[in-house]
């Protein structure tokens, strides 16, 4: 497991290590950029997961595979909400990052939805590498994790010369979905049925309309400015919460907001 983490740790840096090798000093301080923003969309995925592995291993013990598919479906649904949502946020509003970072930064869609896709994947899908480790096929894992560092380095190596930054993020997407594809075909084989639902594709779909809608509504304004992104990004939440509410939370979900909204009124 340590070996496991190690290579990880080396797939996350690998990108900007070979492009301020190989690309231009700009490059790689706006694809740096536009990468450490995109990361965000790991944070609340990865803290869900936290306790995900140990809830694992005790229903391996226990031969309780179809629990151990529950609870990947619910990890994955609500990991595709969250995520989806900040995988939108970051893809269609992360252009606009110049705003923050200074006008000498130029963001591409391009990128930004490449960027956003990459981590989108990896936080959605990576805890299946959890349900190897904890159902001790950790070599596999570590095995798994080799190949797609591999294929990483020789993309990297390839794309970044002919499309620079977009290269390197093209990079990270194609290895992790690499990863994570491999990783899912093997947590199949162990649990003997599927975790994943077409609707887990449907929160950044729903989320990426909604980003886009709410920057065409800023650009009527016809001004760039912080507080014009600041205004999309509040109005995309507000749009974001209506869609969570109205489509995709459950009664027992829905129960709970309108109980804490009552609570924190009184």
């Amino acid at each position: 497991m340590a070996l496991s983490i190690a290579v990880y740790q080396m797939m996350r840096f690998a990108d900007v290590i070979l492009l301020g090798a190989l690309a231009s000093v700009a490059a790689t301080g706006q694809y740096t950029a536009a990468s450490s923003v995109a990361q965000i969309i790991s944070i609340y995925p990865l803290a869900l997961s936290q306790a995900l592995g140990p809830r694992i291993a005790d229903l391996y013990q226990l031969g309780d595979m179809e629990m151990i598919a529950a609870e990947l479906r619910r990890y994955v649904r609500l990991a595709s909400i969250l995520g989806g949502y900040l995988f939108a946020g970051v893809a269609v509003f992360g252009v606009d990052l110049d705003l923050l970072f200074g006008s000498e930064f130029r963001f591409s869609l391009t990128l930004t939805t490449l960027l956003a896709a990459g981590w989108y994947l990896s936080a959605t899908l990576a805890p299946f590498g959890y349900v190897l480790s904890m159902t001790g096929r950790h070599r596999i894992e570590l095995a798994i994790l080799l190949l797609g560092a591999v294929v990483l380095l020789a993309f990297l190596i390839l794309l970044i010369p002919l499309y620079s930054e977009v290269g390197a993020a093209l990079s990270v997407l194609i290895s992790f979905a690499l990863v994570n594809t491999v990783r899912c075909i093997y947590v199949l084989r162990v649990i003997r049925q599927s975790p994943l639902l077409l609707a887990h594709l449907l929160p950044p779909l729903f989320f990426l309309s909604a980003a886009f809608l709410c920057q065409t509504v800023g650009n009527y304004f016809e001004v760039r400015s912080f507080l014009i992104l600041l205004l999309e990004c509040l109005l995309y939440t507000l749009c974001a919460a209506v869609i969570y509410f109205g489509i995709f939370a459950t009664e027992a979900e829905k129960q709970k907001v309108l109980l804490r909204l009552r609570t924190g009124s009184q």
